[in-house]
């Protein structure tokens, strides 16, 4: 039998080129929200009313964080990563991300998340709040911008190591691969070495129809 040391060269590299996957999986995902779209739009374009504004502003801000922590923490993938066949591993790409890795991914998101709803709870509740002028106050403003910077820097980080990972990835030491080169590569390496590999083998079996021995 032959031994793959660890760690192994990587045995299927076109498991990393996943650039385009990710980006249809993220419309797909937002795809999904359209009705709470148009229910948040609603509630923060037609009503005066404090309470449904706060609901507004909470649903737009939390939904997706809590759909993408909860999804990658239990599957590492979301709905959208399922249809484009894609996952998040951790760094040593054996394990689904833990929820603090999953928490991290979205850290960025989730600073602006709290900026956002701190400063339109408190326009609410001294009854200066509109969406559209959510972006003339100076610190929302500011806000704003900084998370736009974020977005390019995560995008730009992509190109600039040869496993395509993100800054975010960075972050939570983290790394997206395709479904089924990465499930074939930890397949074969389970197989030569089980006792270095101690993969998912549930995963594996049902990915190569149980021919895993």
């Amino acid at each position: 039998m032959i031994t793959i040391p660890y760690p192994a060269a990587n045995l299927f590299p076109m498991k990393y080129a996943t650039i385009w996957r990710r980006f249809w999986a993220g419309i797909l995902d937002t795809l999904i929200f359209v009705p709470v779209i148009v229910l948040t739009y609603y509630l923060r374009h037609h009503t005066q009313s404090p309470w449904l504004l706060a609901i507004g502003v909470l649903l737009t801000s939390l939904c997706g964080l809590t759909y993408s922590i909860a999804m990658h923490s239990a599957t590492g993938q979301t709905l959208g990563k399922m249809v484009a066949q894609i996952r998040v591993v951790d760094e040593d790409e054996l394990w689904t991300p833990s929820v603090r890795q999953a928490f991290m991914m979205n850290i960025g998101t989730i600073i602006y998340a709290v900026c956002t709803i701190g400063l339109s709870l408190h326009a609410i509740a001294i009854h200066t709040y509109s969406p559209q002028s959510a972006l003339k106050d100076p610190l929302h403003r500011t806000v704003w911008y900084l998370y736009n910077c974020w977005i390019l820097a995560d995008f730009i980080c992509i190109f600039c190591n040869r496993k395509h990972r993100s800054l975010h990835d960075l972050i939570a030491r983290t790394v997206v691969v395709r479904d089924r080169d990465y499930v074939l590569e930890l397949g074969l390496r389970l197989k030569c070495n089980p006792a270095i590999y101690p993969a998912p083998i549930e995963l594996i079996s049902t990915e190569l129809g149980g021919n895993l021995r």
